[in-house]
């Protein structure tokens, strides 16, 4: 009940939004993140530890900062 909480609360942002920056802000936000690591973790059956790896790890390779996965191994 609260994730649907929370996802309901960042869509009801995301509709209020009026530019790029202000989008970039709230995607970037503690309650986006949440979010996030949420449906990360209930689409995969991982623990949330996990899931918070996976989005730190997404999160890198969004901004550039990380380098892409290894396919081979």
């Amino acid at each position: 009940v609260l994730s649907a909480l929370k996802v309901r609360s960042v869509f009801n942002a995301l509709e209020k939004t009026r530019s790029g920056e202000e989008i970039r802000k709230l995607i970037q936000g503690n309650e986006s993140r949440d979010v996030v690591i949420d449906l990360i973790a209930a689409e995969n059956h991982l623990p949330k530890f996990i899931a918070n790896r996976v989005y730190v790890m997404m999160e890198k390779q969004l901004s550039g900062t990380g380098k892409p996965p290894d396919r081979d191994a």
